[in-house]
């Protein structure tokens, strides 16, 4: 099981035991995105670095197997279409 969660603060992470084990992207003191495994499952790796603010591409793997995962926040007014394009390319890279 695997969570990814958009407008989280890294503090909020943080007070409930979660941020040890997760990624968090963010502006410092403001809502981000986080990438929570739990059960058995870890982040393993992270990257690569996508140039646009909201991807995090991650490595996360239990005792069985390991997943590549991309977490993402995106918001119509700010246009997605050209973000995600170009993060595709970046991860196909």
């Amino acid at each position: 099981d695997i969570a990814v969660v958009s407008e989280v603060r890294r503090d909020c992470l943080h007070k409930v035991g979660l941020l040890e084990r997760s990624m968090w992207v963010g502006d410092p003191g403001k809502k981000g995105l986080a990438i929570i495994p739990l059960g058995d499952w870890r982040i393993t790796a992270w990257g690569p670095r996508i140039r646009d603010k909201w991807f995090a591409p991650v490595v996360v793997e239990n005792s069985v197997r390991a997943v590549q995962l991309v977490g993402v926040w995106l918001h119509d007014a700010g246009g997605y279409v050209r973000p995600t394009l170009r993060a595709l390319q970046e991860l196909a890279a």
